[in-house]
């Protein structure tokens, strides 16, 4: 046990010297490797598609008159704070290189794990939903492509959409922004108030609410 122990520490204090002559004086860490929820907030967003088969649109400025259901969106948006964490490996040990010294910052990482997120109206939005119902089934997550044209490249692809448990399931960490697109019309046009309830697995924070109010909507 005692030889183990004094291994694991040899490999960190090596790690940990070979960061600190492999650097200048000015651009050395620490760096954070970690990254964690410090507040969330939604806003409303407009988008219009913009080629002709009807897949890829993009983002315009609000407008302040009724919108149409399926040009409209929720963006949620989490502002991050950047910590020094402690991890383990797969076999249970503690991670030393975590904190070390390096000339190149390891980019951040996420530590907390989505829960669940819910999405609420003031008023009926449907028969199936009436106020107060959870409508997040409603709403699917817009995935970043992966490959496209260069000429589509400040657009999205309505194709490359996952509903919110499916999305979860595959990007279960907390995101730093989520574009959610509505994807069914309520049944009459009128003035709508949309709540928003985040819950993860957090190191401080493990709740969120937000509201988006006032928003004109039409089938």
């Amino acid at each position: 046990m005692l030889k183990k122990i004094l291994i694991i520490y040899t490999v960190g204090l090596m790690a940990l010297l070979a960061g600190l002559l492999s650097c200048g004086p000015f651009n050395c860490g620490p760096f954070p490797d970690s990254y964690k929820l410090k507040d969330m907030w939604a806003e409303p967003f407009y988008y219009e598609f913009t080629d002709v088969y009807g897949y890829c649109f993009e983002q315009f400025d609000y407008p302040a008159d009724t919108i149409s259901y399926n040009n409209w969106g929720l963006l949620l948006l989490a502002e991050i704070e950047t910590y020094f964490s402690i991890r383990q490996d797969n076999q249970g040990l503690v991670n030393l290189l975590a904190p070390a010294w390096a000339c190149s910052p390891p980019r951040p990482r996420p530590v907390e794990e989505v829960e669940s997120l819910k999405i609420f109206c003031d008023k009926d939005f449907d028969a199936a939903h009436p106020a107060g119902s959870d409508l997040a089934e409603l709403f699917a997550a817009i995935v970043p492509l992966k490959t496209y044209p260069q000429q589509y490249a400040n657009c999205y692809d309505m194709r490359e959409m996952q509903n919110l448990d499916d999305y979860f399931v595959e990007n279960p960490m907390l995101f730093t922004d989520l574009q959610l697109a509505l994807q069914a019309p309520p049944a009459r046009s009128g003035s709508y108030t949309f709540t928003i309830e985040y819950r993860q697995q957090g190191v401080d924070v493990n709740y969120a609410s937000m509201q988006v109010a006032n928003v004109l909507l039409k089938p």
